[in-house]
């Protein structure tokens, strides 16, 4: 798929090109995907028993494919282990702790050296029995044309281990094909080959009579083979007596169906211990005789958990998500088909006729297909709702049938979950590189972020002497691409790339202005602004034109009452005067007792909501991980999975989120370009699990001047809580090594005076400009309040000579840091009076040179937007630190 909104081509089956190739092929000529999406599907319809059925296969373009990457031995030990801890939750389930599994030495009386051997134990040596073991086993499989493991666990009634052991053997010796995990094996050989069977079947009674006079085999199985040899009707009757349940001649499906009920009831009791054990006698029944009973559509579901329990867990945040998606879709179709087909059940039975049972069918899979018209690649949660739409509408849309077949085929290629859409089951592909594959887009994520840098920069408005040098520069930074071989690479060395190319750019010799835009573009979308002096950034985004998206939140404020006038004025200040006027105009409108409109611009984007928006959207992402995580780690039955919770629920709001968000990073007004692949970075982040909490989302979000100015308070305030926890620290430590013993009361007097210190340190620390000398007042008297308090809890007065020095550099400490704060406060002042002077001014500017030409042509003049015509990026104004006499921003009211 070369890009996310195209649908793969579809070939009939062995029809696609040379170069297009299955993973499978890939494999065999030494390559893979690498990461790829596949470009093609090849698709074929088949009918077994009565029932059709679509397989299809992922196609790769081979001319693209990179060499396969051999395992490392790292990789192989954590395969082995997960591999261990799997066995291990397997035996818990059982009954048994790890200690029954590792434990050696000897095993007790009960024990004797001439038992014979366990499952974990099979000789397959070469003598006769073996080799009889081996002939029957391969007669088995060839007249079945069925390789499958569990068959012979029925039919010759041996443990798992022998029967595995015994597969192996047929494989070796080219009867069967290799393992495909959970699935049976190809038979590679017809009954041509036995012909020869007729003259032996004398001797395969003789044998099967021996094994069941050793009890190799039951003597039920025994009598089913000598009625086959006589020719016997074996239509009706039992492989086996079920001895253990106390059940004789009972058929496969009445005890799958018994087992059924002894759950259920369990499940009514609400005993815990005897769901699990109900659960895992018929799912075992079930997996021994999965021949018979897997083709009975009410057991897909368990046979879904079963393929689930046997095969390997998924890996890495991309691969669990995938599979939560999948299984939800799975459910949540299984559940929309119930309701579809009760509710027409209940139309009938009400006396609507079979037409009016059509329409409404009809009309039904039309609204479904409408929403099936494109697939949103973009958008994981909203594939995974529409996967599980295609799948309940598979059997009556080729549209659907044609979605859900595409979906499968990406799953299966981008992170080897694989859905069966007939039986419904989910499990994981063994040969799928999933940590490679999450490596891989993680790595991409950080390239697409600097790729967006260099686009940004190539518009920006650099002089001509300084463009050239930056993109040779930004050219070695981001290079040409990630290496599928080795992705985290390009993760790991972001740091010593941007050291570079701060070097590279220091050779250049960039004007001033332009290394500002540079550096600034760059961080920003790097999402790491941390070295960043926000005052030498450049103006990205109009003051006014950010205050159009909060207006009409702010307007709506006032209008309530819970916001003042003066609040208002405030950020009317930054607006042009055409936007003035628009704002008092409602001012005056609501003080008159009217119901104005009070948003003047809907559509332009508050950023305060928006990045709300996004942040609920990371927390529910946080949300899902762990759920997707919950899976794996615990045991949970799989067919309830977004049915019988809100993780269904969540993945429709975060679908809907994400379709709100990447319309407003394309069409939303008021953002400036380099916030727009801000925003979609950001989504693109949280999606493929790079951003995983909510904390991680960049420092700095937007790129206007309300942002940066809110941004560095929080960094002074950061400086000044270390100076308050530090100043409680060395208090703290300070009485603690003096010896002293002080009574509950007196500890509790002297934390609350080192507390109140602490807060008046933090508040100048701050920048405080109001009420300093009673801050100063107050200070000294809380010191002299804390000595008294340390004298009370007998602190000695070394301990308060050095706690009173602490308590002094702290001071000197707090005070500098509010002196720059301050200073700061009123650079940012005088920059954004900077800003809106400039812009005003080339505003009246514009209209008199409009005027000038309406008056001479005679022409009406066009009105210009106060955002119409802006660079990307303007120069950061000169710092003034006099502040003094500067021009008053606020006014006195919004509704004069």
């Amino acid at each position: 798929m070369t890009t996310p909104d195209e649908q793969p081509d579809t070939y009939p089956w062995r029809a696609a090109p040379p170069h297009l190739m299955t993973r499978r092929q890939l494999r065999a000529a030494g390559l893979a995907p690498g990461g790829a999406q596949p470009v093609a599907v090849m698709v074929r319809e088949t009918r077994r028993r009565g029932r059709g059925r679509r397989i299809w296969a992922a196609l790769f373009d081979s001319t693209q494919a990179p060499p396969k990457r051999v395992a490392t031995p790292a990789q192989l030990t954590a395969v082995e282990k997960a591999v261990r801890g799997r066995k291990l939750r397997a035996a818990q389930r059982r009954g048994l702790t790890e200690a029954d599994l590792t434990q050696t030495g000897d095993p007790g009386p009960g024990w004797t050296t001439d038992s014979p051997p366990t499952e974990k134990e099979v000789p397959m040596n070469n003598d006769q029995n073996t080799q009889d073991l081996l002939r029957k086993a391969a007669e088995l499989v060839v007249d079945a044309q069925f390789g499958s493991t569990s068959m012979l666990q029925r039919k010759l009634r041996i443990g798992y281990a022998e029967a595995s052991a015994v597969m192996d053997r047929l494989e070796e010796q080219g009867v069967v094909g290799p393992n495909r995990g959970s699935k049976a094996r190809d038979v590679l050989i017809t009954g041509d080959r036995f012909d020869q069977k007729d003259a032996e079947l004398a001797a395969i009674g003789a044998d099967t009579a021996a094994l069941a006079a050793n009890g190799r085999i039951d003597t039920a199985t025994a009598a089913l083979v000598a009625a086959a040899i006589n020719g016997e009707d074996l239509a009706g009757r039992d492989f086996a007596t079920e001895y253990e349940f106390g059940v004789d001649a009972m058929t496969v499906h009445e005890r799958a169906n018994e087992l059924e009920t002894e759950l259920n009831t369990a499940r009514r009791g609400q005993n815990s211990t005897e769901i699990a054990t109900a659960r895992e006698a018929l799912l075992e029944h079930l997996h021994l005789y999965r021949s018979e009973i897997a083709n009975d559509q009410h057991w897909s579901l368990y046979y879904s958990r079963i393929d689930h329990r046997d095969g390997p867990e998924p890996v890495g945040h991309g691969q669990r998500l995938a599979r939560l998606h999948v299984l939800v879709a799975v459910n949540r179709s299984r559940e929309d088909r119930e309701r579809r087909d009760d509710r027409l059940a209940s139309a009938a039975r009400k006396g609507a006729s079979e037409e009016d049972l059509e329409v409404a069918r009809s009309a039904a899979r039309t609204g479904a297909e409408a929403r099936m018209a494109q697939i949103p690649w973009h958008n994981p949660d909203a594939c995974s709702m529409l996967l599980g739409e295609a799948l309940t509408w598979r059997e009556e849309s080729p549209l659907a049938a044609e979605r859900a077949d595409q979906l499968i085929a990406s799953y299966a290629a981008s992170w080897g979950v694989i859905v069966d859409p007939i039986t419904g089951s989910v499990r994981i592909d063994p040969g799928h590189d999933a940590p490679a594959r999450q490596e891989y887009a993680e790595a991409a994520a950080v390239w697409t972020r600097e790729q967006a840098a260099v686009g940004a920069l190539a518009a920006a408005p650099l002089t001509p002497a300084g463009k050239a040098a930056v993109e040779e520069a930004l050219q070695r930074w981001s290079g040409e691409e990630v290496d599928p071989q080795a992705p985290r690479t390009h993760i790991d060395t972001q740091d010593e790339r941007r050291a570079r190319l701060g070097a590279d750019l220091d050779e250049a010799k960039l004007s001033e202005s332009d290394r500002a835009i540079v550096d600034f573009t760059v961080d920003y979308l790097r999402g790491d602004t941390r070295d960043l002096d926000l005052l030498d950034t450049p103006v990205s985004v109009d003051p006014g034109v950010e205050a159009r998206g909060r207006m009409g939140a702010l307007l709506a404020r006032y209008a309530g009452k819970s916001a003042s006038a003066q609040l208002v004025a405030e950020d009317l200040a930054v607006m042009s005067p055409p936007d003035q006027e628009t704002v008092r105009a409602i001012g005056r409108a609501i003080k008159a007792g009217e119901k104005p409109d009070l948003d003047p611009w809907p559509e332009f984007v508050d950023r305060e909501q928006l990045l709300e928006a996004i942040q609920m959207y990371a927390t529910d992402a946080e949300e899902q991980r762990m759920e997707a995580d919950f899976l794996v780690e615990e045991d949970y039955d799989h067919d309830q999975i977004g049915v019988s919770d809100d993780i269904g629920e969540r993945i429709l709001r975060m679908a809907l989120a994400r379709d709100n968000l990447r319309g407003i990073a394309v069409e939303g007004k008021g953002l400036a370009p380099i916030e727009r692949a801000q925003l979609t970075a950001v989504l693109d982040d949280i999606d493929i699990g790079y951003i995983s909490r909510r904390e991680q989302l960049p420092e700095m979000m937007w790129a206007d001047e309300r942002t940066k100015v809110d941004l560095d308070y929080l960094r002074s305030s950061d400086q000044a809580a270390q100076v308050k926890r530090g100043f409680a620290e060395a208090v703290t430590r300070q009485v603690e090594s003096s010896g002293a013993q002080p009574t509950e009361k007196a500890a509790s007097a002297v934390r609350a005076s080192v507390r109140h210190m602490g807060d008046t340190l933090y508040n100048v620390s701050c920048g405080m400009t109001e009420g300093v000398d009673k801050a100063r007042e107050a200070f000294i008297a809380q010191r002299t309040e804390l000595g008294r308090h340390l004298v009370q809890a007998g602190v000695g007065p070394e301990s308060m000579g050095a706690i009173r020095a602490d308590i002094d550099t702290t001071a000197r400490q707090a005070g500098a840091l509010g002196q720059t704060a301050h200073q700061r406060s009123n650079q940012w002042q005088a920059r954004t009076e900077q800003i809106v002077t400039q812009r005003n001014d080339s505003l009246a500017q514009q209209q008199a040179a409009a005027s000038a030409r309406g008056s001479r042509g005679g022409r009406a003049s066009k009105s210009t937007g106060s955002d119409r015509g802006k660079p990307t990026s303007n120069p950061a104004p000169a710092r003034n630190h006099a502040v003094a006499g500067r021009r008053q921003l606020h006014t006195p009211e919004v509704g004069r």
